[in-house]
């Protein structure tokens, strides 16, 4: 239906029709990847309850990873959704808000059940950052030093993982005050950048949680 229409408006000469084909062959889109989404979490769900079962805590971590990042995919997908219903709600006269508040209702189920997991299996981190000077680029790379700590204020000693830096990531162990440090030298940092994302990634096996924070830095 949403091919035939935008098949038809793409013939007459009013530019709004046009628009609105537009918004429903994206909304479409859209839905097919929110489904798609949603139906990869409720399977890997039942994987990783699967794996608690049956006391398998490595697959039961990795899978609960897996759900991390489906959930926060399902989350930006909705806010998508919720913009192009809103556009739909605007420029139509079709009433969407059935369709808005039945999304809003599975994206919190979905956040509802990743939060028990994440409280069931994970232990939360925190990270702090600094850099040796504030302007970086290819020829002159800068040193960004963290520390990583539990939530109650304890140091994350001799921990193994990955830093994310912007479009860089790097394998690294802190030491026995859970510091570590890289050298950053930017492949794609924007030239109007004042700061970068640092994050912290565990392994997949791990119990931690990943982490993230930002430090100022020009381009």
């Amino acid at each position: 239906r949403l091919s035939q229409y935008e098949s038809i408006a793409s013939e007459t000469e009013i530019e709004s029709d046009d628009r609105i084909a537009q918004i429903y062959l994206e909304s479409g889109q859209n839905l097919q990847a929110y489904a798609n989404a949603s139906q990869s979490y409720r399977v890997t769900y039942e994987r990783y309850q699967r794996a608690r079962r049956n006391g398998n805590t490595t697959e039961a971590r990795r899978a609960a990873r897996e759900l991390e990042q489906l959930s926060e995919n399902v989350g930006t997908l909705e806010e998508t959704l919720q913009s192009d219903y809103a556009s739909v709600r605007n420029q139509t006269d079709i009433d969407t808000t059935q369709f808005s508040d039945e999304l809003a209702n599975v994206s919190s189920t979905i956040g509802s059940q990743q939060a028990a997991v994440r409280d069931e299996i994970f232990v939360e981190t925190t990270l702090t950052t600094q850099t040796d000077q504030s302007t970086v680029s290819v020829t002159s790379p800068a040193t960004i030093s963290g520390q990583l700590r539990l939530a109650n204020g304890t140091v994350l000693a001799n921990t193994s993982g990955s830093i994310e830096v912007a479009d860089q990531t790097y394998t690294i162990t802190t030491d026995s005050e859970g510091r570590f440090a890289i050298l950053y030298r930017p492949v794609s940092l924007p030239v109007n950048a004042t700061s970068v994302s640092v994050q912290f990634v565990p392994n997949a096996t791990s119990v931690y949680l990943g982490a993230s924070d930002d430090v100022p830095m020009y381009g």
